[in-house]
């Protein structure tokens, strides 16, 4: 473990196993210190045992020195026993993160334009049945090395997008989503050179349905592992464009996929590509037939994070005022679903998502329970009314067998009991079924907001190996 640990990180001088000196040493020492680590670095990790995690990010720091010591052919039986090592854990049902994935990155680096030396290795990489894998490894060689491949390699490339692979709806959707598309992708892909310097809604046009929902997917980066494989957000201002115009128009192919990022970025603070959104968010909501599909989804990233709140409200205040017509449906909707939106980490959101009218005289008076309870409250303790010993005791012998029946659904009608009944008059039972209370809540939030992710982070089709 600790050999491995120090071959792994072997330029972070901070951590346990760092060699603290390297720092000090001259150009001709480190030189030939990391020849001597080129030289144990296969062995050691050819030798590991699978229960061995990698610390990601310090060893792609350690490889990032390691490039700017090593010669070539040095360098490539590194990358030689790297890539043994993930070929090993892919094979065990291991699932990598994308740093872990990385190789390519550093083949491309290491040899630069020198498409022989690489040659076993690249096909290697290019070839590999996992589709995690081979996402990875595509995303850094067309993406940012594409002017270092030689001829031959751009049509294994090329060959690959027109394979019989079961996951090649994959390939293409990552490599168009590139931040700079070539004109050899897009050739082969979409049958037209220089087809991105075009207006989207020629680019659209050529884009069949499958593989614009996989391309919004992708550029998304949902459901997993499209966000754990780092293919996501590139080209930004190209496809928020699309995911806009998309969510404006009338039955567009990926529009549940735009409306989500919508959404999720709503409630986590809007970037400023998103230009003037509460007038998209106006026009989305206007526009649906079905705004129903537009709360449920803002339900379920309202209550998965916690949220920035002026976002948040706004999103809700808008969508409330275009359901004016039919308003009993979000009401229902929401009352539905209130364990869940209550799962943000805070007691007092739903107070600062939506205004205290609306949950007072539309939300509250739907949950049978707590109005009981609250009405109860507001009778016969709220201050200014004088009410004998024995009849405060009687409400609240009333309270705790009602939440002992059934189930309170809103934190606040807990609350307002604790604060309403004094320490006088609030008896062990009742606060140990308060306690009870509260876990309900939590507990059904937490039981609903699994099932609805459930919903959202689907299985990706064609897909080969973990997803």
């Amino acid at each position: 473990m600790r050999a491995f640990n120090l071959i792994t990180t072997f330029s972070i001088t901070y951590s346990d196993e760092g060699l603290y000196n390297l720092e000090t040493l001259s150009q001709k020492q480190k030189v030939e210190l990391w020849d001597l680590w080129a030289r144990l670095f296969p062995v050691i990790i050819r030798n590991a045992p699978l229960g061995i995690f990698l610390n990601s990010a310090r060893f792609c720091a350690s490889m990032d020195e390691a490039i700017k010591y090593l010669d070539v052919y040095k360098g490539i039986k590194v990358l030689n026993s790297w890539f043994e090592r993930i070929d090993y854990q892919i094979k065990n049902g291991r699932m990598l993160d994308e740093s872990e994935m990385s190789i390519a990155d550093y083949l491309m680096d290491l040899t630069i334009r020198d498409n022989i030396v690489r040659k076993d290795l690249f096909k290697k990489l290019i070839d590999y049945n996992d589709t995690n894998f081979l996402l990875s490894s595509l995303k850094w060689i067309v993406g940012y090395h594409w002017d270092k491949l030689d001829d031959s390699e751009i049509k294994q490339i090329l060959y690959i997008i027109t394979s019989d692979r079961k996951d090649v709806r994959w390939i293409k959707a990552v490599l168009v989503t590139r931040p700079f598309p070539n004109n050899e992708i897009c050739l082969s892909i979409l049958g037209e050179e220089e087809i991105f310097k075009k207006n989207f809604e020629y680019i659209l046009s050529k884009f069949p349905n499958q593989l614009l929902r996989d391309s919004l997917n992708v550029f998304c980066g949902f459901p997993q592992p499209l966000y754990r494989l780092a293919v996501h957000h590139e080209n930004t201002v190209f496809w928020i464009e699309v995911i806009k115009y998309i969510l404006l128009g009338d039955k567009h192919v990926g529009f549940d996929i735009c409306l989500e990022i919508f959404i999720d970025n709503g409630v986590n603070g809007f970037r400023e590509y998103w230009g003037d959104w509460e007038v998209l968010w106006e026009e989305i909501c206007s526009k649906a037939k079905d705004k129903k599909f537009l709360a449920d989804i803002l339900i379920f990233y309202t209550a998965r994070c916690s949220c920035v709140i002026d976002t948040t409200k706004k999103l809700w205040s808008i969508l409330i005022e275009n359901y004016k017509s039919n308003e009993e449906e979000i009401i229902e909707i929401i009352v539905n679903k209130i364990e869940m939106l209550q799962s943000t980490g805070n007691e007092e959101d739903l107070f600062k998502f939506f205004d205290n009218q609306f949950i007072f005289n539309k939300i509250i008076p739907k949950l049978e329970i707590d109005y009981t309870i609250i009405k109860l409250l507001n009778v016969f303790f709220k201050s200014g009314i004088a009410l004998k010993e024995e009849d405060k005791c009687q409400v609240v012998s009333m309270i705790q067998e009602i939440i002992k029946e059934k189930n309170i659904r809103f934190f606040y009608t807990r609350d307002l009991i604790k604060d309403r009944v004094c320490k006088k008059y609030m008896t062990d039972e009742l606060n140990n079924e308060l306690k009870k209370q509260l876990n309900f809540i939590k507990k059904r939030g937490k039981e609903t907001l699994e099932k609805e992710e459930n919903k959202y982070e689907y299985k990706l089709d064609d897909w080969i190996g973990i997803n």
